[in-house]
């Protein structure tokens, strides 16, 4: 009987010990929880301190238990989980702003690319998430506005992808505009369009900087640039070949009348007169290739 007695007192003794040092263990896994969770709003950028009082307050817990300090461990774990606090709600304001910022500066780096033209689905979706972000970051929604903002950097880095993918085709047209300007040299564009063509070389060397700087938007404008003065370089050449061709008409008709003067050369000459007259006309409406033809 005495045996059974010794044993149901051990056993009772055992079994308060167990429950007394289960509480800091339940502590502690808070604790650790805590630091994680403070970990992932970047506490180690926003809040070192209260992040590395957290830590050591956990490691201290582990040190009293070693030493059956149950209380004192219980404490530290508690301590603990109040840094951890700290510095999440120190982290959260500072790293919603820093991910809005990083989403902003994405997206504007997908609108250089035009991404609003070459990838506008990917585009309107990174704008609204932007959008949302900025929203509950207003609303003091800090973890909502990161989510958003991860969001709206995902989908503005596929839309800068897909912008990029364009590049090659851009280049092709590139060449397409140098090959233009070099035809126009030939066709004497350097007499007739020297300035013009001049602008258009100068443009398609912009644009081929921009395009290596992964500046679309301005490569395109630049582009668009080009094609313009190689229309009005077209329009200088062929000015000037109708200019050149009118005025050996006019040469050539006053030599005809000066030489010719019997009755039947009066027709033709009637004729030519009108020829001219159309042509200076053809040639005021600035009808060029319609004339020159």
């Amino acid at each position: 009987m005495k045996q059974i007695y010794i044993y149901i007192l051990v056993s009772c003794i055992v079994f308060s010990i167990g429950c007394a040092s289960d509480l800091p263990i339940r502590d502690m896994s808070k604790a650790r929880y805590g630091i994680t969770q403070a970990e992932e709003v970047k506490a180690d950028k926003y809040a070192p301190e209260e992040l590395e009082k957290a830590k050591q307050y956990l490691y201290d817990t582990h040190s009293l238990l070693k030493e059956d300090k149950i209380k004192d461990a219980q404490k530290k774990s508690q301590e603990s989980q109040a840094e951890s606090l700290k510095a999440i709600e120190k982290s959260l304001p500072l790293y919603a702003n820093d991910m809005l910022t990083e989403a902003k500066e994405t997206l504007q780096q997908a609108e250089m690319l035009n991404a609003k033209e070459f990838a506008n689905v990917e585009y309107a979706q990174a704008t609204n998430s932007l959008d949302e972000a900025t929203k509950f970051r207003d609303d003091k929604n800090y973890r909502q506005s990161i989510q958003k903002s991860k969001e709206s950097i995902g989908f503005a880095n596929e839309a800068k992808a897909k912008s990029l993918a364009m590049i090659p085709q851009l280049k092709e047209q590139l060449v397409v505009l140098e090959n233009e300007k070099e035809s126009l040299r030939t066709q004497r564009g350097d007499e007739f369009a020297k300035d013009e063509l001049s602008l258009t070389e100068q443009k398609i060397n912009e644009a081929t900087t921009k395009l290596e700087e992964q500046n679309i938007v301005a490569a395109i404008a630049a582009m668009q640039s080009a094609k313009e003065s190689l229309l009005l370089a077209k329009t200088a050449i062929e000015k000037g070949k109708a200019s050149e061709s009118l005025e050996a008409a006019k040469s050539l008709y006053t030599q005809v009348s000066e030489r010719e003067s019997s009755q039947e050369m009066a027709q033709t000459l009637t004729e030519a007169e009108k020829l001219i007259a159309n042509s200076q006309d053809l040639f005021s409406k600035e009808k060029y290739i319609e004339y020159y033809d």
